[in-house]
């Protein structure tokens, strides 16, 4: 979020946010800072804001009921604000159209399902639900964290299919780091392997965002035709043979495409790829 700067007269730009977009502010800055409790004078820092003011909006949002403090003054969120913002993830369209194919999809492979989200604003993605296997050995991807668009079959299977313009602007904008010895960072080597991944509709990558774990993701399409999401089958490398691959991927897409036409979309017909109309 960024504050609209406008003049005082004198011709300077000053800096004027409502209490309410410095409220959202110190919430979202929270939300990604990695930590549970927050102090006024780290907060401070991190947004870059004087004590006073930083005191001043957390106290706002303490009073509001969406932070709670403790006896050595460090801030928290509170159970309502997890609440309500559990609430309102658990309701967005694309969960409720995703999770019954989820459940069918695992059902039929026996494998972990994870609902992927993509946002554009951010040009990066999030993990909003999954419906777990019963195999005692399975990874567990974060919920509700902001992931790269680069690492992961998720990741790359979202990355595959956006607009050209703005697959380019992840390639060439983006810090493309290594999240494990597996992941590419090279744009150019993504590049021809998205290229593969739009003419196959899915993608299988191994230990590329976890050591050891093997991921098949297919996109989600919402009502312009546009990507919103992915589905993604994670499980152990062990655990995923080469015979396997393929008809773990068609159960993937033809899932992912069941999803896209519940919201009012399909898969495009991209190098190659099948259009589901």
């Amino acid at each position: 979020m960024s504050a609209e700067p406008s003049t005082n007269g004198g011709g300077g730009a000053v800096e004027r946010r409502s209490p309410v977009t410095k409220a959202l502010q110190m919430l979202e800055w929270m939300a990604e800072s990695g930590e549970q409790h927050w102090g006024i004078r780290q907060a401070a820092r991190g947004l870059d804001l004087p004590p006073s003011t930083a005191h001043r909006t957390i106290s706002m949002l303490e009073n509001a009921g969406a932070l709670t403090s403790d006896e050595e003054g460090r801030y928290s969120f509170s159970l309502d604000l997890i609440r309500l913002a559990s609430r309102v993830a658990l309701d967005l369209p694309l969960r409720r159209a995703a999770m019954p194919h989820m459940r069918e999809l695992v059902e039929r492979t026996n494998e972990t399902a994870y609902l992927g989200l993509y946002n554009s604003d951010r040009m990066r993605m999030m993990y909003l639900d999954r419906v777990q296997s019963d195999h005692p050995l399975r990874y567990v991807l974060p919920l509700y964290e902001w992931m790269p668009m680069h690492a992961g079959a998720g990741a790359e299977a979202m990355l595959a299919f956006l607009p050209e313009q703005e697959r380019e602007s992840i390639l060439t904008e983006a810090n493309l780091q290594a999240v494990t010895e597996e992941t590419v960072t090279d744009p150019g080597e993504l590049r021809r392997e998205l290229a593969e991944i739009r003419g196959r509709g899915f993608v299988m990558t191994r230990g590329r965002l976890i050591e050891g774990a093997a991921g098949l993701a297919a996109p989600v399409f919402g009502p312009d035709d546009r990507v919103v999401g992915g589905l993604v089958l994670a499980l152990p490398e062990v655990r995923l043979k080469p015979k396997d691959a393929d008809s773990l991927g068609h159960e993937l897409v033809r899932c992912a495409d069941a999803v896209s036409a519940d919201l009012g979309g399909q898969r495009p017909a991209l190098d190659g790829a099948p259009s589901t109309a």
